[in-house]
């Protein structure tokens, strides 16, 4: 018995054993047409549904891919913020994280609440955001000490974020101690509060 499901090749045989119609039966061409044609026509609908679905997770993947890409590396993503009020005349410390402020005695007039946001940027920086609750008050009579101590910054600075030019910038007269086997401290003197990151390499990003 022939063992394909349709349209196999048979043979027919007479009574003397000889073709009684003399022709192998070939695959009706014509017939596996009209099959395929059906199976589209029957799972037309199975296959839109499937190529929209394909198309709506490509364009969730892509839209994903293209946000993280265009995330900027100057947005940090807030972590940890310390406050204190802070009498210029008699000075402070604030430390948030591995960030340490340092206000010496007579950086400034009067009183004012000193901020410190800490944050990391979306390319892995560590990132602070000083201020001031008194704008007049954002440039020091005597340098305020910001720093930073980790394991990790070895070949790294401390950069200030220039928002005329938009541009990362090294801040002057940094000192670098290490502290034990391990941390290192970065430390800079401050004569106004900015955004400040620990970078590696020069200038830029």
């Amino acid at each position: 018995m022939c063992e394909w499901p349709v349209h196999c090749a048979t043979r027919e045989y007479g009574e003397g054993g000889g073709a009684a119609d003399d022709h192998i039966g070939k695959f009706d061409i014509a017939g596996w047409r009209g099959l395929v044609m059906k199976f589209m026509v029957e799972n037309a609908k199975r296959f839109a549904l499937l190529a929209f679905a394909v198309i709506v997770a490509t364009s969730v993947l892509v839209a994903h891919a293209h946000a993280g890409k265009n995330s900027s590396a100057k947005n940090p993503v807030p972590s940890a913020k310390s406050s204190a009020l802070i009498d210029g005349s008699v000075g402070g410390t604030l430390v948030s994280g591995k960030w340490k402020l340092e206000i010496p005695a007579g950086a400034f007039n009067g009183s004012a609440t000193i901020s410190m946001l800490e944050a990391v940027t979306t390319d892995g920086s560590p990132t602070v955001d000083l201020s001031i609750s008194d704008p007049a008050l954002n440039s020091f009579r005597r340098p305020v000490w910001l720093s930073h101590t980790d394991s990790r910054n070895k070949d790294k600075s401390i950069y200030w974020w220039d928002p005329v030019n938009l541009v990362w910038c090294e801040v002057p007269g940094e000192l670098v101690s290490l502290l034990d086997a391990l941390n290192i401290e970065l430390k800079v003197p401050l004569f106004h509060f900015s955004i400040y990151s620990v970078r590696g390499g020069k200038g830029g990003w």
